[in-house]
């Protein structure tokens, strides 16, 4: 996997969470190259997240999403498994801890902040579909100004709403834009 690969990877997966939260299990990130994941960390695109609250069960060839189940550290270190109730053979299957920890695509990251830290051009078939951060700036720097017209205060949730890739971005993000940091 190239560095290519790997924007082409994360630019796919951010444009069909239509505005969700992607996130990327540590076990998957440590199959990327080691630089590019090391440039993304350090640009703050791909942040620490919470424990994964589920996973792929690795008990068997089903590959089926079950809950985690974790026992906190107190006498010996913390466990983790999974209770298969999809075949009578499988009861308890154990996971390591390392396999539910995660990282989430940074909501604030644009594709040219990804390409720039990977250090390679944003594919052509890509660039096309994905909402320029400019046009949705200028989209919300709009929005403001009729909404201040109208005499409205509460502006962050309308534009989040009502904003083509506000949706994405925090409360504190969208006052930058309108200030214009």
């Amino acid at each position: 996997m190239t560095p290519a690969d790997v924007l082409a990877e994360l630019l796919a997966r951010v444009d069909a969470s239509k505005g969700q939260a992607v996130f990327i299990g540590a076990q998957e990130l440590s199959e990327w190259p080691a630089a590019a994941v090391a440039a993304l960390k350090k640009q703050k695109l791909l942040v620490p997240a919470r424990p994964a609250a589920s996973v792929v069960c690795p008990g068997c060839e089903r590959q089926c999403v079950m809950p985690v189940q974790v026992i906190p550290a107190q006498a010996s270190a913390a466990r983790a498994f999974v209770v298969c109730d999809k075949r009578d053979d499988i009861n308890r299957v154990n996971v390591p801890i390392a396999h539910l920890e995660q990282w989430k695509v940074n909501r604030d990251a644009s594709p040219a902040s990804m390409a720039q830290a990977l250090g390679c051009p944003i594919p052509p078939e890509l660039a096309e579909r994905l909402p320029r951060q400019s046009d949705r700036n200028a989209a919300i720097k709009a929005k403001y100004a009729e909404l201040r017209r109208l005499g409205r205060r509460n502006f962050v949730k309308e534009i989040q709403r009502t904003v083509p890739g506000a949706n994405s971005l925090s409360d504190r993000r969208i006052r930058d834009i309108v200030k214009g940091r």
